[in-house]
């Protein structure tokens, strides 16, 4: 952030605009990124940076910091600051501190999130990108993308993004605006969103979000044919269609990646479900004695919730062998990893589509090392 400080004695700042937490700044507010000449700037060129601030040199870093947050909220007669502002890309992201996190970054200390959805991500440049790449660091929740409102022919149209952690959606959705009581534009998001929690709590997590009724619906943007239907799906474009005598339905279940294991939604957040299920329900684990026993009942606890998952139709095969299988023990642990405090435990799933086997490997940590 670029602010004024006030000229003092020796030791003091400078007068003219100076760059607070140049260190920690990923970026400026409209997007770009930090010039590097920005220290050889004069106060001309630094001011078409950025509104300048007036500041106490005098008070501390915690002041100076809710200063400017008071000068964020304070509205202006031009809308240059505060409520009037557009958000950037920067406020979306949002400032890491402890005690003071914003945007997507004040997310990442919740774990229980499964879905994230920004309705107007299509009028902030990168945001798309930033919420994708939130979703993948953090390995525990799935994006729901949007098509901008005017996208173009539908030849033309693609997700932004490749990615099996999010999923797109198109086209915009007519509804009535609560305000006028008039027809309104709404882009899908807000919708998918609800008709994927609707879908988890009535079905279970591993059934496709899709051929569900999206209510509150009162037309589409664009009605789309079968002939478009079939140009877009295999894209991983999940279309919203209207049909006669069945309504306004969800009509897509494919994320966003170009990855054939991971085409269905309902995998990949199967698989979410499974491994943060079993991440928690483990969590027992540690610092237990890692020995043949510790290793059993790992096994047994895993094995139990899977058979679970089976039963409620969350995973292929007619058996629970044929479902799953796990694996603990000299398999897979070295001695090494024993002596390294290491639990950990091979688990391979048959999800219900696509009908093949997907390993991956959990590790616990089970004593200080």
């Amino acid at each position: 952030m670029l602010v004024d400080v006030d000229r003092e004695a020796d030791g003091r700042p400078a007068g003219g605009l100076t760059w607070l937490d140049r260190d920690r700044a990923s970026g400026l507010a409209d997007g770009g990124t930090v010039p590097a000449d920005l220290d050889d700037r004069d106060d001309e060129a630094l001011a078409s940076l950025a509104e300048g601030t007036r500041v106490d040199a005098d008070q501390s870093a915690a002041d100076i910091r809710a200063d400017l947050r008071a000068v964020r909220e304070e509205s202006t007669d031009d809308g240059s600051r505060g409520g009037g502002a557009e958000l950037t890309l920067a406020d979306y992201r949002g400032e890491d501190a402890p005690g003071h996190r914003t945007g997507l970054a004040g997310l990442q200390q919740h774990d229980d999130i499964s879905l994230v959805c920004v309705p107007d991500e299509n009028d902030v440049t990168g945001l798309t990108d930033a919420v994708v790449t939130h979703c993948e660091r953090m390995g525990d929740r799935f994006a729901v993308l949007q098509a901008p409102q005017c996208p173009g022919p539908v030849s033309d149209i693609e997700p932004p993004v490749d990615s099996s952690y999010a999923g797109y959606y198109y086209p915009w959705l007519s509804v009535a605006d609560p305000d006028t009581g008039t027809d309104r534009l709404v882009p899908p998001g807000g919708h998918v969103a609800g008709i994927i929690a609707r879908s988890d709590a009535e079905h279970g997590v591993h059934k496709a979000p899709a051929n569900e009724t999206v209510r509150g619906a009162l037309g589409l943007q664009h009605d789309l044919t079968k002939d478009e239907q079939d140009v877009l799906n295999p894209r991983g474009v999940n279309c919203i269609r209207s049909f006669q005598g069945r309504g306004i339905r969800l009509w897509g279940a494919r994320t966003t990646s170009s990855d054939p294991s991971w085409k269905y939604i309902n995998v990949r957040r199967l698989f979410l479900y499974v491994e943060q299920s079993i991440d928690e329900g483990t969590q027992w684990a540690v610092f237990e004695p890692n020995d043949r026993d510790l290793w059993a009942r790992v096994r047994q606890s895993v094995e139990n919730f899977l058979t679970t998952v089976w039963r409620d139709g969350g995973l292929m095969g007619s058996t629970a062998e044929e479902a799953f299988y796990v694996e603990c023990g000299e398999q897979t642990m070295t001695q090494d990893d024993v002596d390294n405090g290491r639990l950990i435990v091979e688990i391979g799933i048959a999800p219900v589509k696509p009908a093949e086997f997907v390993v991956f490997r959990i590790s616990q940590w089970t004593n200080d090392s």
